[in-house]
């Protein structure tokens, strides 16, 4: 009988020890290429902060708007409803204290180079869904708009028939989306004028995926974002 106290009394003890621990403050990114990459910013992220879950929702070709090469998961207005009911059935939702949302490179591909005025108001109509979704307006999770990267379109494999015009297009996106943070009472992080002085042949060769390097100093401007 002392025996079966005394081993109650330690899982007792252990469960109050896990009970006082803190929970770890969760991230969810939500991007493109650049945030998936094995080497992207949200991987990054994940490195810089090992006391920290980032959960990845990021997906190479994935637009604000456009439905992508055929595919749903790649148009981030009709998929973000998906992932955000995906986040609330985790044992930690309660735990997401961000969600980091940087769209727009994909919108600017030659192919939709006609319809760079649905990104504000998609954009606007997104930033609501997110607020109003359980995550953010029961659990508290702050919704942060990450500028869309630079485009070097001089890079040596930029690729001219898929993004001609793309660093245009992705400055302007960057001011609309600039524009609906202040709108919408978010914050906006622009690391635009961190990275494009950054971008060479060698750390972004096609002008559009950064790599690890770059990928890692966008980790830590979000990081001193966050922590401001």
């Amino acid at each position: 009988m002392k025996k079966l106290i005394i081993c109650l009394a330690a899982v007792l003890a252990c469960a109050i020890s896990y009970a006082a621990d803190p929970v770890m403050p969760t991230i969810v990114a939500i991007g493109d290429s650049n945030g998936q990459n094995e080497f992207g910013w949200a991987n990054s992220l994940r490195d810089k902060l090992p006391d920290a879950r980032v959960i990845n929702k990021s997906r190479s070709g994935r637009t604000l708007s456009f439905t992508n090469q055929g595919k749903a998961d790649k148009n981030g207005l009709l998929y973000t409803p998906m992932i955000l009911e995906e986040l609330d059935a985790l044992p930690y939702a309660t735990s997401i204290k961000y969600i980091i949302l940087n769209l727009g490179t994909n919108d600017a591909l030659v192919q939709y180079a006609d319809r760079t005025d649905l990104y504000k108001p998609n954009l606007t109509k997104l930033v609501k869904i997110i607020k109003k979704s359980r995550i953010c307006k029961k659990y508290g999770a702050e919704l942060i708009l990450m500028s869309p990267f630079p485009v070097n379109e001089n890079a040596p494999k930029f690729k001219k028939d898929k993004y001609e015009g793309a660093a245009e297009r992705t400055a302007f996106f960057a001011e609309q989306m600039e524009q609906v943070a202040a709108k919408s009472g978010v914050r906006y992080l622009n690391v635009r004028g961190t990275v494009e002085p950054l971008m060479n042949r060698s750390n972004c060769a096609d002008g559009i995926h950064l790599n690890a390097e770059l990928s890692a100093v966008v980790a830590d401007e979000i990081i001193k974002f966050i922590s401001e």
